[in-house]
């Protein structure tokens, strides 16, 4: 799960879905990769069950998965925008998701932290 993290990626992640503005489809209109590799999102390649072979990839379909969900409730306001401390949040929350501990309630927690040992991650 080793991706790097970034706001150019969480922003990403906030504008993908099935197609953009312009009707294009999310496999060639987004840098969808990172965002599935981080298990934000995942890609529904259907297969025609009769002969097994599979759909072409204007067929594929995008899935937000629960991560994803999580991150996305933290890390964007009421008007879609990044928080400030957004990539430190969505990290905290995969550590959490991983080692299921609880996500933290406060946005700001531990990312404002002046001390940097005092950091979570």
């Amino acid at each position: 799960m080793r991706a790097m993290w970034s706001k150019k990626l969480l922003r990403e992640y906030g504008r993908i879905s099935e197609r953009d503005e312009h009707g294009e489809h999310f496999m060639t209109a987004f840098a969808w990769e990172p965002l599935e590799k981080l298990g934000l999102i995942r890609i529904i390649k259907p297969v025609h069950e009769p002969t097994g072979i599979p759909y072409s990839q204007e067929y594929y379909h995008l899935e937000h998965t629960e991560l994803g969900h999580l991150i996305a409730n933290a890390i964007f306001d009421g008007y879609g925008e990044l928080i400030e401390d957004a990539v430190c949040m969505a990290k905290q929350i995969i550590i959490s998701y991983q080692w299921e501990k609880p996500i933290p309630q406060d946005r700001r927690h531990p990312c404002n932290n002046p001390d940097p040992d005092k950091r979570s991650i």
